[in-house]
């Protein structure tokens, strides 16, 4: 609708010149310019964007439907954090305390105390309770050295009432993050038998 108002406006515009209807070309030019005036702002935004290594890897591997300023929005609500080997992120039948993306280093799965697989950088963590506030369904304990990103659950399900739109790509994301970890889970199990 824009864009038409836009095309209009320079027709209008061009058509009050050849007229010498000057007044009106000026205001033919301004109705141009205001109906741009979204399409300039958000490629000026674009340019504005920054996003480090360690965001641009989250991005690119859970948040790739978002807009940047949505993805950067997100983000700027979370903290980074170092933690070492022992730091438990999630305890099985406990509330979920946030979603945490692991950046860098392991972490170490286990249900009712055994083994269960390992969780390498790129992934999500805490991501099946921290939005409908469900209790954890494995114990996550880092095992190196790791860099994460973490939400605290009560924000991001705050966040996600507030922007319906992120809270959309979110659950997909987290969705299908839960179902590559089931499918590893079942493929570990198939060789085991």
């Amino acid at each position: 609708m824009k864009a038409t108002v836009a095309v209009a406006a320079a027709a209008g515009c061009a058509g009050m010149i050849s007229e010498r209807e000057y007044g009106f070309a000026a205001a033919f030019a301004v109705l141009f310019v205001v109906s741009l005036a979204p399409f300039l702002t958000e490629l000026m935004g674009r340019g504005k964007l920054k996003f480090s290594e360690e965001e641009s890897g989250f991005r690119a591997a859970h948040l790739d439907t978002l807009p940047g300023r949505d993805v950067r929005l997100l983000l700027d609500q979370g903290n980074w954090l170092n933690l070492q080997p022992g730091e438990v992120l999630t305890r099985e039948g406990e509330a979920v305390s946030g979603v945490f993306f692991l950046a860098e280093g392991s972490a170490a799965v286990t249900v009712g105390g055994a083994d269960v697989g390992t969780i390498d950088k790129g992934n999500l963590i805490g991501e099946a309770g921290s939005l409908d506030d469900e209790p954890a369904t494995a114990t996550v304990t880092v095992t190196e050295p790791a860099r994460l990103w973490f939400m605290l659950a009560p924000s991001i399900r705050s966040f996600a009432a507030m922007h319906p739109q992120v809270a959309v790509s979110l659950r997909k994301s987290f969705a299908h993050s839960v179902r590559a970890k089931l499918a590893a889970s079942n493929e570990r199990a198939a060789k085991g038998s």
